[in-house]
């Protein structure tokens, strides 16, 4: 048997490096995207994300405000509020640390205001969200694999909060041309439990 060749130490160097180099790929293209074809890629996974049971029995949601290029979630968000759910949606701390607050709790819709990354959080005026008592958390990504490795945006902001979010069903939301073949991943890697795209569904069948 041929040996590998790159050791175990090698391998975990190149794999944050392979990450920073398919961060820049799927940046441009999930750029290229035109509006008209992103609202209907969106529109198309938000059928899909609607269609799962764990989205159909939840009573407690965690969304995310969209960036300009990526998946908008807010056919899931009209559906929540049909429904009566409560909504909730990420801030980012001064010390870089993702928290939630309730964008609608108990009926009641909270502000919100643009954050530096120019995107929709709530204000300190919504609750804080205990994450122990999410249902779905739908989560953001630049790429996806079958496996359910996400590749984030390089902070680690999500791997981090997902572990606090015991019962939460993971739905990675992304375009059809976001899924490869493998994510490089490293130890601290959370994996979701299913990756929604415009095209199919993939279930994580031994997802945590």
């Amino acid at each position: 048997m041929a040996d590998l060749p790159y050791s175990a130490d090698a391998l975990s160097l190149l794999r944050p490096r392979a990450k920073v180099l398919l961060r820049k790929r799927m940046r441009q293209l999930r750029g290229t995207v035109p509006t008209e074809a992103r609202a209907r890629r969106s529109a198309a996974i938000s059928a899909r994300v609607l269609s799962l049971p764990c989205w159909k029995d939840a009573a407690t949601v965690a969304l995310y405000a969209a960036m300009p290029d990526e998946f908008d979630p807010h056919g899931l968000l009209d559906d929540a509020v049909a429904r009566g759910l409560d909504v909730a949606l990420p801030v980012v701390g001064e010390d870089r640390v993702l928290t939630f607050r309730w964008l609608v709790f108990q009926g009641r819709r909270f502000p919100t205001a643009k954050s530096a990354f120019g995107i929709d959080e709530p204000t300190a005026e919504a609750p804080a969200v205990d994450l122990a008592t999410l249902d779905v958390v739908i989560v953001p990504a630049l790429a996806m694999d079958p496996r359910g490795h996400r590749l984030g945006f390089g902070r680690g902001l999500y791997d981090s909060t997902l572990v606090l979010m015991p019962r939460a069903v993971r739905v990675a939301t992304v375009f059809a041309f976001q899924m490869i073949a493998e994510v490089p991943d490293e130890a601290h890697d959370q994996r979701v439990h299913f990756v929604v795209t415009d095209e199919d569904t993939y279930r994580v069948e031994d997802a945590p």
